[in-house]
């Protein structure tokens, strides 16, 4: 997934890992970043979105294991809101 930092949004990185080590941060590569200062780029929608609110609509889920996310394939996996 594309993200960026809010307040630098012309720098984007590459991560769909999230910080197994941390609460509510994502794997940025060099470093890690906490949820509320991202956005994420929805290939679906072709627009930018804050990462915490693609949660709550569901445009993104998790894995079972809950350390990667994308956007989901079908509608059935946008309700279950995790894919296997």
């Amino acid at each position: 997934m594309k993200l960026r930092y809010k307040k630098m949004p012309e720098e984007t990185r590459v991560s769909s890992q999230f910080n197994v080590s941390g609460i509510c941060e994502v794997n940025m590569g060099d470093d890690s970043a906490f949820m509320r200062d991202l956005d994420v780029f929805l290939e679906a929608k072709q627009e930018w979105k804050d990462l915490l609110q693609a949660f709550k609509d569901h445009n993104l889920i998790t894995d079972n294991y809950n350390t990667l996310f994308f956007e989901p394939r079908n509608e059935e996996e946008r309700i279950r809101g995790y894919r296997y």
